[in-house]
């Protein structure tokens, strides 16, 4: 008998619990509040990125390990004449001005306040920060095409990635910071590590090898003696770089009349190995003989090269060499290449 009143105590007392108040709110109103919460989650986390890692270049000198683990590099923002860069739009900084700088827009002083934030602004980049990479690593919003986007959420990423971009101590790909070190001109203390463009630059760079090793062939077989010396010639002058600079051969120097095959073939071979765009693009020049003719001419002191303007006696071809190519290429000026071209044969 006691057993049996026990248990009903017990289910007596789960019945209580059960006993819960009635919620007020409707059916719709639950799913309306649940559809505007993840409306406001996907607004928030629905924005593409890519992860840029920014490495400090490697100095090559034998240090301890515990050294080394806290050695960093220092990245300010550079100066753009005698102004410091600004990486933000005027009307990025209005939107992140009061949260990211501490004033508004309306100051008196605003203009001199973010030329001292920038001034005073710095990217601290440790050899290692991890077992798996180094450098520091930003986040950088991105559009469906993969190109990059403002979104103030990460602008303290994007001010260092664009200070990053704009300074000509880091460089934009690994491969930039290896040739630079080629030529003995290398000044960069970091470079950037997109992971997505160096895909794309790899891929270029393959198909540009390949393109250049088929022209270096073709370019130096017996029936092209004409179009080896105009190379030959046109490389020894020096071939401007995408990047401002101007490469010149190292490996052969002299006077191209007396210069042996091998050591033509050698000249274009060095370009073809450090820079195979440019090999393929000066092998494409339609006006690859008339810009040998002009440098030839050059040598031996029938043009004159002054500063950039290039001039054939008293008269002015162009203010530079493509402005010179484009006046001789003229239909009118037809008789100035008869006569330019027996210039060249009687030396």
């Amino acid at each position: 008998m006691e057993k049996v009143e026990e248990k009903k105590k017990v289910t007596n007392t789960e019945t209580e619990v059960l006993e819960m108040p009635e919620n007020k709110l409707s059916k719709e109103d639950i799913e309306k509040a649940i559809i505007e919460q993840f409306a406001q989650e996907e607004n928030v986390e629905n924005v593409l990125t890519k992860s840029v890692i920014i490495k400090a270049v490697p100095t090559f000198v034998i240090t301890p390990v515990e050294v080394e683990n806290e050695a960093y590099v220092v990245i300010a923002a550079p100066l753009v004449g005698r102004h410091v860069y600004i990486p933000l739009e005027p009307k990025e900084i209005a939107e992140v001005a009061q949260e990211l700088f501490g004033f508004s827009t309306k100051d008196t002083d605003f203009t001199k306040q973010i030329r001292d934030y920038f001034l005073s602004f710095r990217i601290k980049v440790e050899y290692s920060d991890g077992l798996d990479s180094d450098g520091k690593k930003l986040t950088i919003p991105i559009d469906a095409q993969g190109n990059e986007i403002f979104d103030k959420r990460y602008v303290e990423d994007i001010i260092a990635y664009r200070i990053c971009l704009k300074s000509n101590k880091v460089a934009v790909t690994p491969n930039e910071v290896a040739e630079a070190r080629e030529e003995g001109e290398s000044n960069f203390i970091a470079y950037l590590y997109d992971n997505e463009k160096d895909k794309i630059a790899q891929r270029q760079l393959l198909l540009h090898e390949r393109q250049a090793n088929i022209d270096f062939i073709r370019y130096t077989e017996d029936d092209k003696t004409k179009e080896l010396n105009w190379l030959a010639r046109i490389i020894l002058r020096g071939v401007p770089l995408p990047d401002g600079k101007v490469f010149v051969p190292s490996k052969v120097r002299g006077d191209i009349n007396g210069m042996l095959k091998e050591d033509k073939q050698l000249i274009l071979s060095e370009l073809k190995s450090k820079h195979p765009t440019a090999f393929s693009r000066l092998i494409r020049d339609p006006n690859l003989e008339m810009r040998a003719l002009l440098e030839q001419l050059i040598e031996i002191g029938t043009i004159v090269r002054d500063g950039n303007v290039v001039k054939y006696g008293e008269r002015i071809l162009g203010g530079s060499t493509e402005e010179a190519l484009d006046e001789i290429k003229k239909p009118v000026n037809s008789n100035l290449i008869v006569e330019l071209k027996a210039a060249a044969r009687l030396k």
